[in-house]
C-alpha cells in the first residue's frame, strides 16, 4: 500500500542433484534479502553434496564435480543461512520445491512461501509456458544466465515485483472477482488479492463511492449500488466492465506470417558462398533441389485438383493427404485463390481437432496466403468452433465461481483465477486464449457454454442484450469469407444438434477420415463415472463433519432466509 514501508523478503533458489529431498542433495544456494526493489544483502555458496552429480544436472547448470571439491557441506552453511533467512517470507519460482530441501535440513519451517509460479499462473492467463525464463520474458525481465542459484533468485525477485505491479493494474471488478474465489488460504495469490481488495475498499470508502454490501467479499449484504444495478439490468453489473459492449464488433483473426522452410527460399546466386566446395556438398545440394522440385510438383498437382473441384460443383470437398504439411498448404492456397473472388460465406475449413486448428491458424494458413500471393487483408477469416469452447456469461456471473461451503482445490482456484483475469479483457470469449492445463481444465467445465445449456437461451439476458459470446461469434461469422472450425463443431452441425455454424457455399474437410469418428461420437451418449459423480456433488453432497454442500443445499438456505424475512 502506498506510504507503507516495504516488507522484507528473501528470494531464494537452490540447485540440486535431483527432485527428491529424501535422496537428492543441494549443490548451490543463492538468496537475496530485499525490501521493495532494494536488495539488502545476498547469500551465495556452492554446497558439497556428498554424492556424484548426474550428467544431466551438469549439463543443465554448468556445475561440475571439480567446482564442488572444496565447497562446504550443508551442515557447515546452516548457521549462516538460518541467520540470513530468519522467519522472513521466501520468494521463489515453485518455491515449495526449494522449501522441501531446506526443511529436511531443519530450516524454513515457519517461513511463509510466496510462489511466483502460482502468482504468474493467475495473472498471466495466456502464457503457454510458466517456466521462470518464460515468465520473465513475458514481463520484460531477463537474466544473463539461467539454472544458477543466485541468478535465478535475482530473477525471481524481479518477476515477483513485476507481478505485483500487474496485480495493481487490474481493474476493480477483476480484483473483486479474484477476491470472491474460495481459494485455499495458503495459495500465494490469495494473500495478495486479499490485500488488494482491502486497499480497494478503503479507497472507495475514502472517495465516498458508496460501494458496500456484497460487491466486496465478506461485506455485509445491503441494498447497495451494485444490487440496484443488478435489479435494473437483470444481469450482474460487472458485465459493464467487460472488454466488449453490445455494439462492439467481434475481433477478427490476426494471422502471423509463418516462417517458410529455408530450403524453399534458397536461390543460388552464383556467389562464392553458394558454390559447392566438394563432391559430397554438390550431391547434397542436388538432392535438396530435387526434393524442392518434387514438392513444387506435388503442390501444383494438389492445387490444380482442388481448384477444379471448387469450380466444378457445390458441396463438401474431402481432403486426405499422405504428406500433410506441403499438401495442406497447397490445398488451402488454391482454396484461397478461389475464395478471393467470392462474397461472404464462401468457404468453411474443418480441422480434425483444436490442436490441428491451432496448427492451421498459426502455421499452414499464413503459409498458404504467402504461397497464393494474396495479402491477408484481402480475405476475411474467422475461427468459429464448437459451442463448448466459448465462455457462458450466464454461468460465469451465476454460481460457477461461488463458494460452495468448501475451499476450492489449488488447481481449481488457479484455473478460475486465470479465467477471471482473462474474462475482463477477452473480446471473443474463446477458450483457446487461456492456457489451461491438466486439472485446471475442470474450471472451464464450470463456465463454458454448450449444447446442454441451450434450453435457457431464450431467457438469457446476456444474449438478449448482445453480450453472449457464442451468439456474437455466430453473427460475425456470417460476414466473413472463410470460417475455420473443427470436426467436432462440424459434426454437431451436420447431425442437427447445434446450429452455431452458418451456411457456406463450400466445405473443405482436412483429415476427412476423422470426421466419421466425430459423427459417430456426436450421435452417442457417454457419461463417465467421474462426470456423473461431479454432477451429483454439485447438486448435493455431505462433507466430513456433517457439513452440507451443493446447489440444492444453497437453494434451501436461500429459501429459508427469504421465508424468515417474510
Amino acid at each position: 500500500m502506498p506510504g507503507q514501508t516495504p516488507k522484507g523478503r528473501v528470494a531464494i533458489d537452490l540447485e540440486t542433484t535431483g527432485l527428491q529431498p529424501e535422496q537428492d542433495a543441494i549443490i548451490e544456494i543463492g538468496a537475496l534479502k530485499f525490501a521493495g526493489d532494494a536488495v539488502l544483502d545476498t547469500f551465495e555458496s556452492f554446497v558439497s553434496p556428498g554424492l556424484p552429480i548426474p550428467y544431466r544436472v551438469q549439463r543443465l547448470t554448468g556445475i561440475t564435480s571439480p567446482q564442488l571439491r572444496d565447497a562446504p557441506s550443508l551442515a557447515a552453511l546452516l548457521p549462516r543461512l538460518r541467520a540470513f533467512i530468519g522467519e522472513l517470507p521466501l520468494v521463489g519460482h515453485s518455491v515449495p520445491f526449494d522449501a522441501a530441501f531446506l526443511r529436511r535440513a531443519g530450516l524454513a519451517r515457519r517461513n511463509p512461501l510466496i510462489d511466483t509460479f502460482e502468482l504468474a499462473s493467475a495473472l498471466l492467463p495466456d502464457l503457454p509456458n510458466y517456466s521462470l525464463a518464460a515468465v520473465g520474458e513475458a514481463l520484460g525481465v531477463k537474466s544473463p544466465t539461467y539454472h544458477r542459484a543466485l541468478a535465478d533468485a535475482q530473477l525471481s525477485m524481479e518477476v515477483f515485483l513485476a507481478l505485483l505491479k500487474r496485480l495493481d493494474e487490474l481493474d476493480a471488478s477483476t480484483i473483486e472477482g479474484l477476491g470472491r474465489l474460495a481459494a485455499p488460504s495458503d495459495w500465494t495469490p490469495s494473500y495478495f488479492v486479499r490485500a488488494a481488495v482491502r486497499e480497494q475498499r478503503l479507497s472507495f470508502r475514502s472517495l465516498g463511492a458508496g460501494f458496500t454490501g456484497d460487491r466486496f467479499p465478506g461485506a455485509r449484504a445491503s441494498s447497495s449500488l451494485g444490487d440496484q444495478l443488478a435489479a435494473k439490468l437483470g444481469m450482474d453489473p460487472a458485465v459493464l466492465s467487460l472488454a466488449i459492449t453490445p455494439h462492439s464488433p467481434v475481433a477478427r483473426m490476426r494471422l502471423v506470417p509463418s516462417t517458410i522452410d529455408a530450403l524453399s527460399k534458397v536461390e543460388g546466386d552464383g556467389s562464392a558462398e553458394s558454390r559447392p566446395e566438394s563432391g559430397a556438398e554438390e550431391s547434397q545440394l542436388t538432392q535438396g533441389v530435387q526434393q524442392r522440385q518434387a514438392q513444387e510438383a506435388l503442390q501444383h498437382t494438389i492445387g490444380h485438383h482442388v481448384a477444379q473441384a471448387l469450380i466444378s460443383g457445390d458441396g463438401p470437398l474431402l481432403v486426405e493427404l499422405q504428406h500433410e504439411g506441403t499438401g495442406v498448404v497447397a490445398c488451402i492456397a488454391s482454396a484461397l485463390t478461389w475464395v478471393k473472388e467470392q462474397p461472404r460465406g464462401a468457404l468453411l475449413i474443418s480441422a480434425a481437432d483444436q490442436d490441428n486448428l491451432s496448427q492451421l491458424v498459426h502455421h499452414n494458413l499464413p503459409r498458404a496466403f504467402e504461397m497464393a500471393g494474396i495479402p491477408q487483408k484481402e480475405i476475411s477469416v474467422m475461427e468459429l468452433t464448437e459451442r463448448e469452447t466459448y465462455l457462458c456469461l450466464h454461468r460465469w456471473f451465476g454460481t460457477a465461481r461461488a463458494a460452495q461451503n468448501v475451499a476450492l482445490s489449488q488447481e481449481m482456484a488457479r484455473g478460475l483465477a486465470k479465467l477471471t483475469v482473462w474474462a475482463g479483457r477477452t473480446e471473443t470469449g474463446a477458450r483457446g486464449e487461456v492456457a489451461l492445463a491438466g486439472p485446471e481444465l475442470v474450471a472451464w467445465d464450470r463456465v463454458r457454454s454448450g449444447i446442454d445449456f441451450t434450453d435457457s437461451i431464450s431467457t438469457c439476458t446476456y444474449r438478449r442484450d448482445g453480450y453472449c459470446f457464442p451468439a456474437r461469434a455466430q453473427q460475425a461469422a456470417a460476414d466473413v469469407q472463410v470460417i475455420l472450425t473443427t470436426h467436432t463443431a462440424l459434426a454437431a452441425y451436420l447431425s442437427g444438434s447445434d446450429d452455431l455454424l452458418p451456411e457456406t457455399r463450400r466445405v473443405l474437410v482436412l483429415d476427412a477420415h476423422l470426421l466419421e469418428e466425430e459423427l459417430r461420437r456426436v450421435r452417442s451418449n457417454v457419461v463417465e463415472q467421474s462426470t456423473l459423480h461431479s454432477l451429483l456433488a454439485e447438486l448435493a453432497e455431505l462433507l466430513p463433519g456433517g457439513k452440507r454442500h451443493g446447489l440444492l443445499h444453497q437453494a434451501a438456505e436461500r429459501l429459508e432466509e427469504q421465508a424468515g424475512k417474510g
